[in-house]
């Protein structure tokens, strides 16, 4: 590796420290990561402590380890590290996570990967609780089997190199002040969003290949995503982000939509998704490749068959301009629309109030990318009249221009 991506790494690690985690001088860290990533743990922690953290804490997954136990037993959660987790986040540790995407030729039951998927989420939702969202980011690290499957198409020996390439590319962390752009992109997202707010759209509607469906928000929901904010704390969820979301009424989703990427749930690709909707649930359902995945994620629970989420991404960002298929939802979701099945992020609201706002709750949250340069989204606004917010893939630039 040249010196020059080393750099380039160490500013991606102080990105996560400081804009991802948003971490304050005297806070606590938890990091959770694949033991395949330690040196760049390291390289975390170190950035950390630069900034003043109180304590870094780590705890290691292996999904190899996992994957192996699934071929034998359900996976057990005996051993989670939850209440660890709980514990760091009530004493108001910050958060990192770190994924390493990994890909099996193996054969396992759908309803173990499901499972597998939902134990591995613990330490984030964990930290979601209790920490409200803010201080904590979801962000990735090289992998070899990651690598082999988004640059198969080149020498082996070149695919760590390129892959660590694309991630900083995508995270501005190829430029010489990545904080600086950062800090830009967040404002000019908080000027969108408020300016979408201020539209009081009555539905969108969604329109493109095999794709005909018309949504409503929760009532008295918002536009979200870029970063949460919790007192004088800043953080950005997920590192890299380019969207901006609503939460859709649980019971509003009508007509059809095509997913236009591949979905990795749990190292399982899940290929040519097609959903049908009546009052918001999923109705009929199909996949051209492990349909058995997609039956198991609709059939997790009540709320796994419903909308959580709705998001807009423009198909002309950092991640789309490399023009690769990543194979991973946290950059291939910011490189194109997408829905998400299951539970709603946000809002604190009791169960009771947000059955009756619309808003959705499940033990699950997927998110499915919809987006091609063929998709066009409207708002209906209070008049009944109809304006664009996405055409053919590119985003208006409303409130922004």
């Amino acid at each position: 590796m040249n010196a020059g991506l080393g750099e380039q790494i160490c500013r991606y690690a102080r990105v996560l420290v400081q804009i991802g985690a948003g971490l304050k001088p005297g806070q606590p860290l938890c990091i959770e990561a694949p033991v395949s990533a330690e040196e760049f743990v390291l390289v975390v922690a170190e950035e950390a402590w630069k900034k003043g953290a109180a304590d870094v804490a780590v705890f290691w997954r292996s999904p190899l380890l996992e994957r192996r136990e699934m071929q034998y037993r359900t996976p057990q959660n005996a051993l989670t590290l939850q209440p660890e987790a709980e514990e760091l986040a009530k004493q108001g540790a910050a958060f990192i996570r770190l994924d390493a995407p990994q890909f099996y030729e193996d054969e396992v039951p759908a309803e173990r990967v499901r499972l597998r998927a939902q134990i591995n989420s613990s330490v984030r939702a964990a930290f979601r609780k209790y920490g409200g969202g803010a201080g904590q980011t979801l962000a990735c690290v090289a992998g070899k089997s990651w690598a082999n499957r988004v640059f198969a198409d080149i020498p082996e020996a070149e695919r760590m190199e390129r892959l660590w390439e694309a991630i900083l590319h995508c995270t501005y962390c190829d430029q010489p002040e990545p904080e600086k752009i950062w800090q830009q992109y967040l404002e000019t997202t908080a000027r969108r969003k408020a300016y979408l707010d201020s539209r009081h759209y009555q539905a969108f509607h969604y329109s493109g290949p095999d794709t005909d469906l018309t949504l409503k928000a929760a009532d008295g929901d918002f536009w979200k995503g870029s970063c949460v904010r919790k007192g004088d704390m800043i953080s950005v969820p997920n590192i890299p982000t380019q969207e901006i979301f609503i939460s859709p009424h649980k019971y509003s989703a009508e007509g059809q939509i095509a997913v236009t990427k591949p979905l990795n749930y749990a190292g399982e690709i899940v290929e040519g998704i097609r959903l049908t909707f009546s009052q918001g649930r999923v109705v009929q359902w199909s996949a051209d490749r492990n349909q058995k995945i997609l039956d198991s994620i609709i059939g997790t629970d009540e709320g796994s068959c419903y909308l959580g989420e709705a998001a807009l991404v423009d198909e002309y960002t950092p991640i789309a301009e490399t023009g690769r298929l990543f194979y991973e939802t946290l950059y291939d979701e910011n490189a194109s629309c997408h829905i998400a099945l299951g539970s709603t992020i946000g809002p604190p609201f009791d169960k009771q109030e947000k059955e009756q706002r619309g808003y959705n709750a499940s033990s699950v949250h997927v998110d499915m990318m919809v987006g091609s340069k063929e998709l066009t989204i409207r708002g209906q606004l209070p008049d009944g009249s109809w304006e664009d917010l996405l055409v053919n893939g590119r985003l208006i630039p409303l409130g922004v221009e």
